[in-house]
């Protein structure tokens, strides 16, 4: 007879940037999430970057949960890459503990009370190898409702088994809750490298492996989950008892879309038509440099902003695959350079 697997000791990383009041509301949901499992053996780190105030304020916050202890880096900084606090993080949870599980967490982001508990149960039960990651995806996807007042945890779940009650919910606003399960993250483009629980060897052995240049990168999140899928070759299956373990907020695929359409600009009262899924993969502000000024010049079907997006998509395949993966890395960029030139006009892709 098999014996039951002792419970995996659990680092929960955070790193977090806290920049302003909307981002501190965002931040003490997703601490008071944390401090909610219902499984008990683990700590969490978190790494700290923004104003001083609001760094104060988190701090002051996290400390107070008393059900948990934090152990809590300070960066003084206002800025730092999110890749970066996770270096940190990582060194520090080794040591305390080598042997740990780590777990991540995006800072705007909340967890299900059986969130750490359903990775355990499921990772132990198919006794992969020591070194071998592991991920259940499935989430739910949230966009304009996080800085809402109703997007608080109580307003999704009564109670740690719940996992339908923000269906029932008429506060919130359901075209902007959106159920992700584990068997479509992948062909929906919603996997993150945060779905994974991970061996310490190989946080270190990332690290060890990508110097700063490369971890400091805006896309070198892209990267991580790369490595994190390839160690894991398996398709991730939906779980009966777990629909969703994370809320987390993402900037919507039709976002994205008119964010290009707008020409990089996030511009909510403007609204066109859709002219590329694929080069509007990131949300935000893309400032155009002077290349890509004189090459909106010179392919007149295309403008500064959007040739920033598209810079900004082909500058994530090289971070995703350089030094790692040179046959994959030459075959995206092959592959994009053909779109560009048909989309925009021959020899934009090129150039």
């Amino acid at each position: 007879m098999r014996t039951q697997a002792p419970p995996r000791r659990i680092h929960l990383l955070i790193p977090s940037h806290v920049g302003s009041e909307s981002r501190l509301q965002t931040f003490k949901r997703c601490a008071s999430s944390v401090v909610n499992q219902t499984y008990s053996n683990y700590e969490v780190f978190l790494s700290i970057s923004g104003l001083e105030k609001y760094r104060k304020k988190s701090i002051k916050f996290v400390t107070s949960q008393k059900t948990k202890p934090w152990n809590i880096h300070d960066t003084g900084k206002q800025q730092l890459s999110q890749m970066e606090h996770l270096r940190k993080l990582v060194q520090i949870s080794y040591e305390r503990d080598p042997q740990a599980y780590l777990m991540f967490l995006d800072n705007d982001d909340m967890m299900h009370p059986m969130r750490l508990m359903a990775f355990n149960d499921a990772s132990s039960s198919l006794d992969l190898p020591d070194n071998m990651p592991f991920t259940i995806p499935c989430k739910l996807i949230i966009s304009s409702e996080t800085t809402s007042p109703n997007a608080t945890m109580d307003s999704f779940i009564s109670s740690p088994r719940d996992f339908d009650q923000w269906k029932r919910n008429p506060k919130l606003r359901r075209n902007n809750v959106q159920l992700i399960p584990s068997s479509r993250c992948d062909d929906m483009d919603y996997n993150e490298y945060f779905d994974y629980i991970v061996p310490t060897s190989v946080m270190v052995k990332f690290f060890n492996e990508n110097p700063v240049g490369i971890t400091s990168h805006k896309f070198c999140d892209l990267r991580l989950y790369r490595v994190l899928a390839d160690l894991f070759p398996y398709e991730a299956q939906d779980h009966p008892s777990y629909p969703w373990l994370l809320i987390h907020y993402k900037v919507s695929e039709d976002a994205k879309k008119h964010t290009f359409d707008n020409h990089g600009r996030r511009d909510k009262r403007k609204k066109g038509k859709c002219h590329s899924i694929d080069q509007a993969s990131f949300g935000g502000e893309f400032k155009p440099s002077y290349r890509d000024v004189n090459l909106a010049r010179k392919y007149h079907r295309i403008s500064p902003g959007q040739v920033a997006m598209c810079r900004g998509h082909l500058e994530s395949l090289v971070i995703t695959y350089i030094g790692r993966d040179n046959w994959t890395l030459n075959d995206v960029k092959r592959q994009k350079t053909i779109e560009l030139n048909g989309l925009y006009g021959y020899g934009l892709g090129n150039e």
